[in-house]
C-alpha cells in the first residue's frame, strides 16, 4: 500500500461481512464458485458481486476448469500466513475453525 489514504479506501471497500467470509474461506485454499455459494449460503448474484469487487481490489485471482471457476487469495500482491492476510497497513486475522 502507498499510503494510509490507499488502506482507508480498500478498508471501506471491505465493510461487508460476507467479503470477508469469502476471505476467510479462501485463506485455506482455493475453492470453486459453487464450493463457496454451498459453504457460505449467499445468493449467487450477491456472492457473483463481492468475488468482483474482491478481484477488482486485487485480493482474489480466478482461473477456469472446465466450467467451473476456481478463486484463491492472490499473493502476488497480499502476503498471507495460515490466518491472515497482511494489508501493509494491517493484517485481517481470522480466527480458526
Amino acid at each position: 500500500m502507498d499510503s494510509f489514504e490507499e488502506s482507508a479506501r480498500l478498508l471501506r471497500k471491505m465493510s461487508s461481512g460476507s467479503k470477508l467470509d469469502v476471505l476467510r474461506l479462501l485463506i485455506n485454499g482455493e475453492q470453486a464458485f459453487t464450493e463457496i455459494q454451498r459453504e457460505l449460503g449467499i445468493e449467487q448474484s450477491l456472492l457473483s458481486h463481492h468475488l468482483k469487487d474482491l478481484r477488482d481490489l486485487k485480493f482474489l485471482d480466478s482461473r477456469r476448469d472446465g466450467r467451473k471457476t476456481i478463486y484463491s487469495i492472490n499473493t502476488q500482491y497480499y502476503k498471507t500466513d495460515e490466518a491472515a492476510i497482511d494489508l501493509g497497513c494491517c493484517k485481517l486475522q481470522f480466527k480458526k475453525g
